[in-house]
């Protein structure tokens, strides 16, 4: 099976939530799957090779090292979040059912970035009701 560092593709979409994450205060719920959540923190092991092949087959010699440093930021930075490891499940439709229930009852981070108008409402909110 295809492993997630072998994926030029998955690589730049992680890439790309770690930075909706820090702009746009996403989640960013990983789930470690056939994997141990430290070899895709720390890139070791299979995920480590499989990580500089598909990296050599992506980006240009001139590149290669800036690309591979984006990529390995974004795994640490996603590895460092709350996650799933599917091992310590009896069955994927128990993981899953995990997942599902943690995502529902997520808060809603942030419904606007610039609240105009927010602190007048909320302040006659909190006032006593009138007699």
């Amino acid at each position: 099976p295809t492993t997630y560092s072998q994926s030029a593709w998955c690589l730049n979409k992680l890439q790309q939530i770690i930075k909706w994450h820090q702009t746009y205060c996403r989640h960013v719920l990983p789930v470690y799957y056939e994997i141990q959540p430290s070899d895709a923190r720390l890139q070791m092991g299979g995920f480590r090779k499989a990580f500089k092949a598909t990296a050599h087959q992506t980006f240009s010699p001139q590149q290669l090292r800036h690309g591979m440093s984006r990529w390995s930021h974004a795994l640490t930075k996603a590895a460092n979040f709350f996650g799933w490891d599917e091992s310590n499940y009896r069955s994927d439709a128990e993981l899953v059912d995990k997942i599902v229930k943690t995502v529902l009852h997520l808060p809603v981070l942030s419904a606007t970035k610039f609240p105009v108008g927010l602190q007048f409402q909320v302040e006659d909110l909190a006032k006593p009701p009138l007699p």
